[in-house]
């Protein structure tokens, strides 16, 4: 089965932080993170008892030989069960978002010209929601039968008070509610 490999292209922060703990939630022992600096694996293998593997190489070089999709929201053909089966790493970009989208995944597609780029969907999702799509694909759903939720208003606490906040990405929907990585709504309370 194919490993799930996260290019980190941030620096440390929280809410990379949370993001990549969720990410390693839904999927355990298949993940991978790389390009990860020393501060970031700290921060990590202190949150969690069994962190994930992380490495401090590229993912180009990691997945290098083997039968590669790169996750890429600019490319042309959808990611299908049968490919994600199929395929040794699924490379994800560890990118928090710029809205509007920069097109950052290109770095990583460029660097791995063997690779097979696949999309997610027009849209534009949070790390650890790419990666719970990528599993449920390996799991044989199709990007049609996952349901996603735009841009969700997030009630959080302020000092002055409950405020709704929008997030301009795509979540899963569990349950009819976004699939928000556990603390994230803390985080944005203390931060807005």
């Amino acid at each position: 089965m194919a490993e799930i490999v996260i290019e980190n292209m941030e620096p440390p922060g929280e809410w990379i932080l949370l993001e990549l703990l969720h990410a390693h939630q839904t999927v355990g022992d298949k993940l991978v993170i790389t390009n990860t600096s020393k501060e970031l694996e700290e921060q990590i293998r202190r949150k969690t008892r069994n962190p994930p593997r992380m490495l401090d190489k590229p993912a180009h070089q990691y997945c290098k030989g083997r039968k590669t999709i790169i996750l890429d929201p600019d490319a042309r053909l959808p990611l299908t069960p049968s490919e994600a089966r199929e395929a040794d790493c699924i490379i994800i970009g560890g990118i928090l978002g710029d809205h509007p989208r920069k097109h950052r995944t290109r770095e990583i597609t460029r660097r791995t010209p063997w690779a097979a780029a696949r999309s997610l969907g027009p849209l534009q999702l949070t790390i650890d929601g790419a990666t719970y799509l990528a599993n449920m694909i390996l799991k044989g759903k199709t990007l049609e039968e996952i349901p996603l939720i735009e841009n969700p208003e997030i009630p959080i606490e302020t000092p002055l008070g409950t405020t709704e906040i929008t997030i301009p990405y795509a979540y899963p929907e569990q349950n009819g509610e976004p699939l928000l990585s556990p603390g994230l709504k803390k985080y944005l309370s203390r931060t807005s």
